[in-house]
């Protein structure tokens, strides 16, 4: 009886190891399904696909508010954030040194234009002077020639006379010389008319030796004459020449003095400056033991910005975008944009036109060597008052919407054998599901497969154990 007690009760244990063995997978499968894995549930994708930048805020219409005056000071002002209309005063700088500067200019102005008087007058005088001595070195010139043509013509009729004198002489010395040969005449008086022949021929030389002469003095003096009046001529041109730099200096010194006094004037008439449209005066800040507004009394330099006159209800954010996402951003694309310094209000904005070239920001405009971006503007069509140019701006681009396929969060997209799946829940544990990938953000992917709405699907990738075999059922 004993050993039938004992055989009843090894093979109950026997059927309850059988029974345990049996119930075991099962057991397991949903152990594993209750471990705290995150789970998500598939719902129809909707959400955006967007870029996220950093920007700076800027004014799309303002004017720069500029000293353009030498070294002055501010003695009246707006207060920072006042809303002005075109032509209001808004600035007041000290005119006292400006004045001197006009009265100094018109002072310089008026002893310099009398100095380039008083020099042309001199250039005009040297001038005439100069006409004068080249229209006397003309006149020597003709006299000269004048005198030497007639002292030549008197030579060429003083040796016209004196060859018909020694004709005469020759003729009477050869009818003497013939009376001779025929004694009815003296040798006495042959020898009379060589004599005079012999004179007559003396003084056809020496007439000759005059007319030569004649014309070497005639010549001398017209070649003397003639230097006398190219030197008068140069002295013209030098002259005229002095006096064409003497107007031109005094025309350009004019000129500049023009531009200096209507400068001098120009400052002296922007001691009071006027608003040049409808805006929000925004003052600019300075250093004095920490940063500030500008106020009465502070000294401003040549060419410092004072102020800007900002039409705060044309805002803008200016912002920068990478090579590698620039090809998906578009104009007319929606914006988001949030500026911490107005706290956590959303604005919106839409992309208005991006740069064509790229280009490399320096280190000093917060840039990184060696990196290229585009610039993009973002048109702000929300408003607010306490927006300011310089803010910055952290900007969502709207790249796309996803409306298609089932949403999932993107930490339940796993890689398996090179694909892209989800691990679904059922009821004895996770299977392995592939998809196909439509769009993603930052947070949620949409996908297509063998999923449907209100599935629910793991966050974490499920260890082997809690896997199912892909042939089992979807429960």
């Amino acid at each position: 009886m004993k050993r039938l007690w004992i055989a009843a009760i090894l093979f109950a244990l026997l059927v309850a190891v059988v029974i345990a063995l049996t119930k075991w997978p099962k057991a397991r499968n949903s152990n594993l399904a209750a471990q705290q894995l995150r789970t998500a549930a598939v719902e129809p994708a909707s959400f955006e696909v967007t870029l996220a930048v950093s920007g700076v805020v800027d004014a799309a219409k303002f004017y720069p508010i500029v000293n353009e005056s030498s070294e002055t000071q501010i003695i009246w002002l707006l207060t920072d954030g006042t809303p002005v209309k075109f032509g209001d005063l808004i600035i007041k700088l000290n005119e006292a040194k400006l004045k001197k500067e006009v009265g100094d200019q018109e002072r310089q102005d008026a002893e310099a234009a009398e100095r380039s008087r008083a020099e042309i007058a001199e250039a005009r005088k040297r001038v005439q002077n100069a006409n004068s001595s080249q229209q006397k070195a003309q006149d020597d010139l003709k006299l000269a020639q004048v005198e030497g043509n007639a002292a030549i013509e008197k030579a060429n009729a003083e040796i016209e006379f004196m060859q018909k004198e020694l004709e005469l002489a020759q003729g009477q010395l050869d009818k003497r010389k013939r009376l001779a040969d025929e004694r009815l005449m003296p040798l006495s008086q042959v020898e009379e008319a060589a004599d005079q022949a012999r004179a007559k021929q003396f003084g056809l030389e020496k007439a000759k030796r005059e007319l030569e002469r004649a014309k070497q003095e005639a010549e001398a003096t017209e070649r003397i004459k003639q230097l006398d009046m190219h030197k008068a001529g140069l002295e013209l041109t030098l002259a005229e020449s002095a006096l064409a730099r003497s107007q031109a200096e005094a025309i350009r010194s004019q000129r500049a003095r023009t531009d200096k006094l209507e400068d001098a004037r120009r400052q002296l008439a922007q001691a009071e400056v006027r608003a040049p449209f409808a805006g929000t005066l925004l003052l600019e800040r300075t250093w004095d033991d920490g940063m500030r507004t500008l106020r009465v009394g502070d000294r401003v330099h040549e060419g410092q910005r004072i102020a800007n006159i900002v039409d705060l209800g044309q805002m803008r954010v200016k912002c920068d975008i990478s090579e590698g996402d620039i090809e998906h951003v578009k104009p007319g694309q929606e914006a988001r944009i949030r500026v911490a310094a107005i706290g956590d209000r959303e604005l919106l904005g839409t992309v208005q036109n991006i740069d064509n070239l790229a280009k490399e920001r320096g280190w000093w405009e917060g840039g990184t060597p060696g990196k290229q971006i585009f610039g993009a503007t973002i048109a702000l069509s929300s408003r607010d008052k306490r927006l300011r140019p310089g803010m910055s701006a952290s900007v969502q681009i709207v790249l796309a919407r996803a409306d298609q396929g089932l949403g999932v969060p993107l930490d339940a997209v796993f890689e398996s054998r090179g694909r892209p799946v989800v691990y679904r829940l059922e009821a004895d544990g996770y299977r392995e599901v592939p998809v196909k990938l439509l769009q993603r953000n930052d947070m949620m992917a949409a996908v297509t497969g063998s999923l449907k709405a209100r599935d629910k699907v793991a966050c974490d990738r499920p260890p082997v154990s809690a896997l199912l075999e892909s042939g089992e059922s979807h429960k």
